[in-house]
């Protein structure tokens, strides 16, 4: 006969609804539990690191070959009527009497009628009882308008072979990396298609090429023409080429930071979805955008500097020989929509760090009167709160 110890030593397979070793049953899956699962929330950042990646993508690629994303400009330069009229000449017309007729007129000297240059005198035409002004008038303006349209049209034409001689292009698309030339069309994007594209290194192509082969002066017979608003335009276009190499190199390694940043958070993203406890892909999804963020930053500021400063540099000088520059708007909505949607992201993962990873806090304390007016202890002070030792 069984002992009552045998019997709770023996497994009950007799009824296993009496068992007291069956399983729990399972806990119902509801939305709530898979939500908890999985963290379907980061696709918000994974959406925002792929448009900052394309967004900086299309900066990055901009004018490498002409025609493609042909918008991303930093500055267009419109030289189709370059040298145009840049010389005027305009039929003066007087107001007021010269100071000398109003002096002569004011004069009591019995010898003016016989002066010609005085106002008294029949021979002068501003004598308003002489009948010669009424004469010579149109005799000087025909003279006046036959010398200023023959200087007018003498001086722009000199003008327009400097500039035709040097083979500059209708327009001059400046990127980050290229600078494209090309001409007007009907055909191309905003009217203009582009025809060849040449690195700001390149000493035969682009504004170098201008640099290089513009002249200021041209020799007529004996006679030495000079332009110096051509020189001042050739000097402009020199500080523009030498000056902003630098800020554009920069410009140029800012964004390949955030374009590599943005790209590893968009994939590092993907897996924090499935693993939503894992603190390695919490804290690699915070360090990329943050650091991407950050050069972007950089480069926007940068960039919308070196826009301003170009536009500003030759547009001074360039309004006077006809030659117009236009912003590149679109690149600085691109640059800046990219450092804002990285930046979100960041901002994404420093929410979830400082909820579910943050494992330290501060915490509002009263500071003892030793420690008040203590200049030498306020770093080691500071330190201590840091750390919490002054929390006891």
């Amino acid at each position: 006969m069984e002992s009552d110890f045998e019997k709770i030593l023996a497994p009950d397979i007799v009824d296993p609804r009496l068992s007291t070793e069956k399983a729990l049953p399972s806990r119902p899956i509801t939305a709530k539990r898979v939500m908890r699962q999985y963290r379907f929330s980061a696709v918000i950042p994974f959406a925002f690191a792929v448009i900052a990646f394309a967004l900086t993508m299309v900066l990055v690629v901009s004018g490498r070959k002409p025609g493609e994303l042909q918008n991303g400009y930093m500055v267009a330069i419109n030289s189709s009527n370059v040298g145009a009229n840049i010389i005027r000449f305009e039929q003066a017309t007087s107001t007021s009497a010269s100071p000398s007729a109003t002096s002569s007129s004011a004069s009591t000297n019995p010898l003016d009628p016989l002066n010609p240059f005085s106002t008294s005198s029949p021979l002068n035409p501003s004598n308003p009882l002489s009948n010669l002004s009424s004469i010579l008038d149109p005799l000087v303006g025909n003279l006046t308008d036959t010398i200023n349209n023959g200087a007018e049209d003498a001086v722009n034409e000199i003008v327009t072979t400097l500039i035709s001689s040097a083979g500059v292009k209708d327009f001059y698309y400046l990127y980050l990396e290229t600078i494209c030339e090309g001409s007007a069309s009907s055909s191309g994007s905003d009217g203009v298609i582009l025809e060849d594209c040449s690195s700001y290194d390149d000493t035969q192509g682009g504004l170098n090429a201008i640099v290089n082969n513009i002249q200021s002066s041209v020799v007529i017979g004996t006679t030495n023409v000079s332009v110096p608003l051509v020189a001042e335009l050739t000097h402009s276009l020199t500080t523009v080429s030498g000056g902003i190499a630098g800020l554009r190199k920069a410009t140029f390694a800012f964004l390949i930071i955030p374009l590599i940043g943005s790209g590893l958070s968009a994939i590092s993203a993907l897996p924090a979805i499935f693993f939503p406890h894992s603190r390695l892909l919490i804290y690699a999804n915070l360090f990329w955008p943050s650091l991407a963020a950050t050069f972007g930053f950089l480069a926007a500021c940068i960039l919308t500097a070196l826009i301003v400063g170009i536009a500003q540099t030759v547009g001074g000088i360039g309004d006077a020989v006809s030659l117009y520059i236009k912003q590149g708007n679109k690149m600085l909505v691109y640059v800046w929509l990219g450092w804002l949607f990285v930046w979100l992201d960041s901002m994404y993962w420093f929410a979830v760090w400082f909820v579910e990873v943050r494992s330290w806090a501060f915490v509002k304390r009263r500071r003892t009167q030793s420690e008040k007016e203590d200049w030498r202890g306020i770093c080691r002070e500071m330190k201590n709160d840091i750390r919490g030792k002054n929390l006891g």
